[in-house]
């Protein structure tokens, strides 16, 4: 798993216990599972990958995702199973789905599900979870956010194919979840489940840069500190300043993905911009239901917030961070320029 995750400040350093057990009850998990038959018709099943910068409006589009009923999840309490989704899935509607209560015998009463995060964080055992457990359970990722071809072919392919169709069987819905962990792999995984769509968040490159730049320090303590996905050309933005590493993170993404989607077919992908979401997040859903062919019968019955967007900013600081995209896209060598 990536370095910098050892270098959190206190408030989100990660729980080693927790871990541990975690560990362990996936490997038995895991040998459980297999023992479970997997349907072949399931192997193709349709999931929506989310790609796309970090601080862009992912958290919000999952949680609008997760409101509209219409799609499966990882929720906080699936992430806890990463390595067995179909028996972490039943266990979770044993909990926490009122169909399968006998007389309130748990008490397990949930919140209903918010619009609340903090860095991607959300708080409830059914809101939704970055899942980042479960893609390095299954890939080789090293230092970089990005699998070689060699990596790629040595990853578990097959059992993340098998562990997605047991949790669309099982739930009988298209699967959503973040993925900007395969920015730059996009078309890898386009081949590898040709009805994957690819949802693409878009918002300004230039707040996008500020608003990593501020984790930084929130999360890591400095500026300095690297946060975040590392892009194949890490070994290239490590010695420029912090706000030009940002900035080449930044472009190294949107390169990536402009030139992935330029490749994909119209039904593998779909564009949003973090604005659409906020005005109108039941068009959004409403567009990427058709587009995956999922019910939306339960749209009807959501009543979205209204949505502030937080894109403002100063116009002199605005500028500055776009001289800096300026400069690292002319000094660095981008692997997808």
């Amino acid at each position: 798993m990536f370095n910098w995750i050892n270098k959190r400040t206190r408030r989100f350093k990660r729980n080693n216990e927790l871990d541990q057990y975690l560990e362990e009850l996936t490997d038995i998990l895991c040998s459980a599972e297999n023992q479970l038959p997997v349907s072949k018709r399931n192997a193709d099943c349709p999931v929506v990958f989310i790609v796309g910068p970090p601080r862009a409006g992912t958290t919000l589009l999952m949680q609008v995702i997760a409101q509209s009923g219409c799609f499966t999840y990882p929720t906080n309490f699936l992430s806890r199973f990463y390595g067995a989704l179909e028996i972490g899935y039943k266990i979770q509607r044993i909990l926490f789905d009122g169909q399968l209560q006998y007389r309130d015998e748990l008490n397990l009463n949930q919140q209903p599900l918010d619009f609340e995060s903090d860095l991607g964080k959300t708080t409830g055992a059914l809101s939704p979870n970055v899942f980042w457990y479960f893609w390095y359970h299954h890939f080789q990722f090293g230092e970089l956010s990005y699998l070689s071809k060699d990596q790629f072919h040595r990853s578990n392919t097959e059992r993340f194919k098998h562990e997605l169709a047991r949790l669309y069987a099982v739930s009988s819905q298209p699967i959503a979840m973040k993925a900007m962990i395969i920015n730059w792999n996009v078309l890898d995984f386009a081949g590898l489940l040709p009805n994957a769509v690819f949802l693409r968040v878009k918002r300004e490159t230039p707040y996008v840069a500020n608003s990593i730049y501020e984790a930084r320090k929130t999360v890591m303590g400095s500026y300095a500190n690297w946060w975040s996905f590392k892009p194949p050309e890490f070994d290239q933005l490590k010695s420029l300043s912090p706000k030009e590493q940002v900035a080449g993170q930044c472009l190294s993404i949107e390169y990536a993905l402009d030139e992935a989607f330029s490749k994909l077919k119209s039904t593998q992908k779909l564009e949003c911009h973090y604005e659409k979401i906020c005005k109108n997040p039941q068009g959004f859903i409403d567009e990427l239901c058709q587009l995956m062919n999922a019910e939306d019968t339960d749209t009807n019955k959501v009543t979205y917030p209204r949505f502030s967007m937080s894109n403002s900013m100063d116009k002199a600081l605005e500028d500055e961070w776009q001289t800096h995209l300026n400069q690292v896209a002319s000094k660095v060598s981008f692997a997808s320029k």
